[in-house]
């Protein structure tokens, strides 16, 4: 089973061993994970952004202090929104949020940011239940 950078989320290798039994769901699931790896979005943007989810979910495995917003450039800054929105009401996210993103990402680049903040998201709160939260 790929792993996102390191390992992102270590329920993945319960879904992976889920799927074992289902090679043609556990094939597509990798071909998510390789959209995300493909390098159309800096890693260590990938990265802060797992964590943010991480945090923001309350994630104990993935959670981390994220640098201050002076910290960050605008690019780092503009995902990071992008990402509690996604998290915590995804519903708010509006058109000029996502164009902040895409601007920056360009068109594929959005798509493979979009993709990973879905999987970190899902995989951090299946995580959380596995773990009794």
């Amino acid at each position: 089973m790929a792993h996102l950078h390191g390992g992102v989320m270590t329920s993945i290798d319960i879904v992976g061993e889920v799927l074992s039994g289902r090679p043609e769901l556990l094939d597509r699931l990798q071909r998510l994970f390789g959209l995300v790896e493909d390098g159309r979005v800096d890693p260590s943007m990938l990265d802060l952004c797992r964590k943010g989810v991480g945090t923001l979910l309350g994630c104990p495995d993935h959670a981390a202090a994220l640098p201050a917003g002076d910290d960050l450039g605008e690019t780092d800054r503009a995902c990071l929104d992008f990402c509690e929105l996604f998290v915590m009401d995804h519903a708010a996210i509006t058109d000029a949020d996502a164009a902040r993103v895409s601007e920056r990402l360009g068109d594929a680049g959005m798509v493979a940011f979009t993709t990973a903040l879905a999987l970190y998201d899902g995989f951090c709160r299946f995580e959380i239940l596995v773990a009794g939260g």
